[in-house]
């Protein structure tokens, strides 16, 4: 009987303890951030993606809404053209940043002379929500974009690019039955899976094994936040996807190893695909390292899309 006793005590401790470590865990990965925490990038005077997010800032963009199927309202910006056209770019941001952060994109799509579409993701910036969808449930609410996209801009074509957790957005939403005029998607340092994801953060940043912390979080998940890390497979969606993708990742990621984005760029089903991997960059900073070579890479991929 004391053997029982001894051993129902250790399994419950160790269940709070791994109850205790789940919730840490989901909370510093998936909840809300105040905006005073957000991630800020920091661009010397002399450098591009300085002068590129100073001259966004001076625009004063339309401010489109939708509300998300579990009735979330979501904000974004809309910067039109200088010159009308039909041709859309929508960017999808990363973790723990929103769309004011996103300037440096949008002012080199709207030196291309393309119209910019920049929203806060659920749970970012001015969007409602208290988690992340980090690309899972952000795949249905671009989708919501793309429909408000058609209302307001008649016959028009829209293409995407997402960085980090946007570009696992992106190519989530590859799979997806999308309108026929998305003519192209551009995902930047992308993760092959919430749940590969995480369980290399864990790896690294905690240096803890994956199970049973990964399992029992996403239990967690799926009843609070309303999806598991096994259904929010990036390259699952990849498999079904039917437009042209443009793959960019450095090969110096410590947060995002590019060898996902090679395992996505292999698991795309289409033809017309292309990679691109800088030398020694880090996460998402293929735009800052290789500026002028981004602008081309992208510029020229769009060319051959947008008509």
């Amino acid at each position: 009987m004391r053997i029982i006793q001894i051993i129902f005590g250790i399994v419950t401790v160790l269940f709070l303890i791994l109850n205790i470590v789940s919730v840490y865990f989901l909370h510093v990965a998936l909840a809300r951030i105040p905006a005073k925490k957000e991630y800020q990038p920091i661009y010397k005077k002399n450098e591009a993606p300085y002068s590129y997010q100073q001259k966004w800032n001076t625009y004063k963009p339309e401010l489109w809404t939708i509300e998300t199927a579990d009735h979330l309202k979501l904000v974004a910006d809309y910067l039109p053209a200088e010159k009308q056209t039909n041709k859309t770019v929508v960017l999808a941001h990363g973790w723990h940043i929103s769309r004011k952060y996103m300037g440096t994109y949008g002012e080199m799509f709207h030196q291309m002379g393309y119209n910019v579409l920049v929203p806060d993701e659920r749970g970012a910036g001015q969007s409602d929500g208290k988690w992340y969808g980090f690309g899972w449930q952000d795949r249905l609410d671009y989708l919501k974009w793309f429909d408000l996209i058609n209302k307001k801009i008649p016959n028009g074509q829209i293409a995407m690019l997402g960085i980090s957790m946007g570009a696992a957005a992106t190519l989530m939403t590859s799979g997806e039955k999308l309108p026929e005029n998305v003519k192209a998607l551009i995902a930047d340092s992308a993760f092959t899976s919430v749940k590969d994801q995480f369980t290399e953060v864990l790896k690294k940043s905690y240096h803890l094994p994956a199970f049973p912390i990964i399992n029992y979080a996403s239990f967690l998940s799926k009843h609070i936040v309303g999806y598991s890390f096994d259904e929010a497979s990036t390259i699952k969606q990849v498999q079904k996807n039917k437009l042209p993708i443009l793959f960019i990742a450095g090969d110096s990621d410590s947060l995002i190893p590019y060898q996902n984005t090679e395992k996505l760029y292999q698991a795309d089903p289409n033809s017309n695909k292309e990679i691109w991997i800088t030398k020694n960059s880090e996460h998402v900073q293929s735009f800052h390292d290789y500026n002028e070579e981004y602008v081309s890479h992208v510029k020229n991929f769009l060319d051959k899309y947008f008509k």
